[in-house]
């Protein structure tokens, strides 16, 4: 009988102590493991870029609320990482709109003094080409004038030598009536 009774009481010790310990594995799994799964499912979370996530526990004043806040510090930091990033990546896109316009602008004023240089020597290119047909109104001018004296001069040196050919005939027949005139006085001595 005392051996039922200590039996009795051993199973019922271990009864309690099964129950003592399912309750405190309960309790644990609640108080320690099942946080600590929820914030590493909220870490893969964030390092899947998943930032939307909530961090559960940093109320609590516990070790899982001190690891809680590190990660909402990590979440936060990388919030922060993104909002960098997409500041960098519109400050690029802006710098390359900024370039591209500057490069528009240089090249639309470029245009412009290119086009205003053409225009200048298109105006000189006239000024020359009116200053050469005057030069070569001039020269036409010239050139008749100088056609017209040479056929002058040519005509001046014709009546010339029409003159002297007339002056050698009438210095010939000067000469042949001086001589005649001669020979009349040497007969009359």
């Amino acid at each position: 009988e005392a051996a039922g009774v200590f039996f009795d009481d051993l199973m019922l010790q271990m009864l309690v102590a099964l129950v003592v310990n399912v309750v405190v594995a309960v309790v644990l799994y609640q108080i320690t493991t099942r946080p600590i799964k929820t914030l590493g499912q909220v870490m893969r979370a964030l390092t899947e870029n998943q930032l939307e996530v909530a961090v559960p526990y940093t109320a609590q004043h516990t070790e899982i609320g001190d690891m809680a806040r590190k990660v909402e510090i990590f979440k936060e930091n990388a919030i922060e990482k993104v909002a960098l990033e997409q500041r960098q990546q519109e400050s690029e896109l802006k710098a390359k709109a900024d370039k591209k316009k500057a490069m528009e602008d240089l090249a639309n004023r470029f245009e412009f003094q290119v086009q205003v240089i053409i225009e200048e020597v298109v105006d000189e290119v006239k000024q020359v080409r009116t200053l050469s047909e005057r030069v070569s109104e001039i020269i036409q001018r010239s050139h008749e004038k100088t056609t017209a004296a040479a056929n002058g001069a040519e005509q001046t040196s014709r009546n010339i030598n029409t003159v002297a050919g007339a002056a050698e005939e009438m210095s010939s027949s000067v000469r042949e009536v001086a001589g005649q005139i001669r020979k009349s006085g040497d007969s009359v001595k």
